[in-house]
Parts: structure tokens; sequence; C-alpha cells
């Protein structure tokens, strides 16, 4: 359970869609379900790490068309059952980030979360 200190403590929900721009200004929409199994779309779809490094195999079928096309995301995620919130600035592109590299998050738009009284112990 990625970045969970108990097993049962958060629940993460999560839909994406890459978009490609390439240098002709032309922009094309990508479902990440063309590359990967419904079981394995569901556990990235909240990992920015993941998504980083499917948007890099994005990118390489798309050289074909262009040398440098840009590969940005619109990644929405519902922790604990919150509103969908942006888990990744929709701005930023992710062809120029290193695996692992961290990603541009946007400011959380909800309340912070609160401790719950027994972790307090």
């Amino acid at each position: 359970m990625r970045w969970s200190w108990r097993v049962m403590v958060r629940e993460k929900m999560g839909s994406l869609t890459y978009r490609v721009r390439l240098a002709s200004g032309r922009e094309i929409e990508v479902n990440p379900r063309r590359y990967l199994t419904w079981r394995q779309w569901a556990e990235m779809s909240g990992q920015p790490d993941l998504i980083v490094q499917l948007a890099h195999h994005v990118a390489r079928d798309f050289y074909a068309l262009d040398p440098d096309p840009e590969v940005r995301v619109d990644a929405w995620i519902s922790l604990n059952g919150r509103p969908p919130a942006r888990l990744i600035d929709p701005a930023a592109d992710l062809v120029h980030l290193a695996d692992g590299q961290r990603v541009t998050l946007p400011a959380p738009a909800g309340p912070p979360l609160r401790q719950a009284a027994w972790s307090a112990r």
C-alpha cells in the first residue's frame, strides 16, 4: 500500500486521459486503456510515478509523427471518498521528466485530512 502508514487507511480512485500535442498544434487524446489491462489501469491511475512512465511510452508511439511530442495528462483522484481533485498539473509536459522525478502537483483543493484519534497515541 504505497505511502500508507496502515493497510486500510486510504482508498484512492482515479481517472486519467493523456493529451499528446504535436508540433503542428494538433492535440490527440489517448486513453491509457489502449496500453493497459483493466487491473493495471486501476492500480496506476492514482500513482504519479507510473503515470509518468506510461507518458514516456505514449510519446514513443508518436515519434513517427513528431520527433518531440508533448504529453500531458488530465489526472483526477478521489482520496477516501472526497470529491475528485487534480493529481498532476495538466500543463506539465511529462515527456521531459525522468522516471522517478517528481511531477508538479497542484495545490490541495479540499480541507486537510484530520488525524484519527487512535493514531495520536
